[in-house]
């Protein structure tokens, strides 16, 4: 007798649940902190909160460019390339100290405080340590190390949200909050902290950077810059108390930002793996199922901030907010949301098969745009438009990517029929 066979969307859940699961709980505790901040700082400092965040979230991308996404490839490649693991090991360390000092001077100089820059500099520090033992987890096959970071960080970081709120406190204590979190995440890859960081010297990081990392990096900052632009620009041109609704509107859009992200770094070793073994039909079938999960993530994320906005406005807009600057950058916020998770599954099979080089330069194009869209529309209109800007920026970086995975299709053809024409 045959043995069952299981449907496959049951299949897709366990293999994304996990992932999904646990970065649900990093948003919700996200989310919890920065409705204590909305409830006990000033506009200000809710923007200055919601800044740190982008700040950390660039980290993230930063180390995807520089040192993940190369590992994940060499990780799964044989001979002399594995010679490159110690050397991305240094570079992690080197990376994560150097853009902790930089995030420190930022938030110490704008919050003109320096516990709240020792503090979100210590956070983002240990950030990116935890981010690439994430991303080693997955390359490693050891999604459960990961999750249950995720979990420490996510129940810690709840609870100290739920002390502030109950005690009181400014965006130090907030700040505190998230270095103990950060800190307390890292048990889980006690055990592996020697394959996280070392000492070795950077020259064999330089084939690295001129067939990766050079690329990945353009994009990341481009791609930054075409995501968050507004981000930055508001911030300089008006102020953080000018950012504050659109930090708000960020934080409905939160769990499923975290969600894309998280399953980014676990999907792009897998996809390597199998274009590594050749393996493209298992690939092509992951980009689908990525695809499928983002929609109904976004979907959910989606029916969850009309109900509250609906339900319970007061909660996460208060009096001191403008309501309708808000609804305006949530909905704007939520059709790009929607771009970017068709396009996200795309740009991962990219990576997968190394063509950086293709994503930055879309990257590049899509920046060019946006930026001049935010900067145009902050001079005639206000801060919650500027995502406009932002918008018209995505829709071209999805066409780049369309561009770029038709190219790759077409060359990956053409080396299969010489292949054949050889045999």
């Amino acid at each position: 007798m045959n043995p069952r066979r299981t449907p496959p969307w049951i299949d897709v859940l366990r293999r994304y649940g996990l992932v999904s699961g646990s970065s649900a709980f990093v948003s919700v505790a996200h989310f919890a902190i920065q409705l204590v901040a909305i409830a006990r700082l000033p506009a200000s400092g809710v923007g200055l909160l919601a800044f740190a965040i982008v700040l950390i979230q660039l980290g993230f991308g930063l180390s995807n460019a520089l040192v993940c996404a190369p590992y994940s490839i060499l990780a799964h490649r044989a001979g002399d390339s594995a010679d490159g693991l110690p050397t991305l090991r240094a570079i992690n360390l080197a990376l994560s100290a150097g853009y902790g000092v930089l995030v420190g001077i930022v938030m110490g100089v704008g919050a003109s405080s320096l516990p709240v820059g020792l503090g979100f500099g210590a956070t983002a520090f240990l950030a990116l340590i935890r981010w690439f033992g994430r991303n080693h987890a997955y390359a490693a096959d050891q999604p459960m190390r990961a999750a249950l970071s995720d979990l420490l960080y996510a129940a810690i970081l709840g609870l100290w949200a739920g002390g502030v709120l109950l005690l009181g406190g400014g965006l130090a204590h907030i700040a505190a909050g998230f270095v103990v979190a950060s800190l307390l995440a890292l048990v889980p890859f006690g055990s592996v902290i020697g394959e996280l960081v070392g000492i070795a010297s950077f020259g064999a990081y330089r084939p690295i950077w001129r067939d990766q990392a050079s690329w990945a990096l353009v994009g990341v900052v481009t791609s930054e810059a075409t995501t968050n632009g507004h981000a930055y620009l508001v911030t300089a041109m008006l102020g953080p108390d000018a950012f504050a609704p659109l930090s708000v509107a960020a934080l409905f859009l939160r769990p499923l930002n975290v969600c894309v992200t998280a399953l980014t770094q676990t999907e792009r070793p897998r996809m390597a793996r199998d274009l590594s073994a050749g393996r493209v039909d298992a690939a092509e079938r992951s980009r689908r199922h990525f695809l499928l999960v983002l929609l109904l993530l976004w979907a959910g994320t989606i029916a969850l901030a009309a109900g509250m906005l609906w339900l319970v406005p007061g909660t996460v807009v208060p009096a001191k907010l403008d309501a309708q600057s808000v609804e305006i950058a949530v909905v704007l916020t939520g059709v790009i949301a929607l771009l970017q998770c068709l396009m996200t599954p795309s740009s991962v099979l990219l990576q997968a098969a190394d063509r950086f080089r293709a994503l930055a330069t879309a990257s590049m194009v899509a920046c060019g745009v946006s930026i001049a869209g935010v900067v145009l529309v902050l001079t005639s209109l206000a801060a919650a438009w500027s995502l406009i800007g932002i918008l018209l920026g995505q829709m071209v970086m999805m066409w780049g990517i369309v561009v770029a995975e038709r190219r790759w299709r077409r060359d990956r053809r053409e080396t299969v029929s010489r292949e054949r024409n050889h045999a």
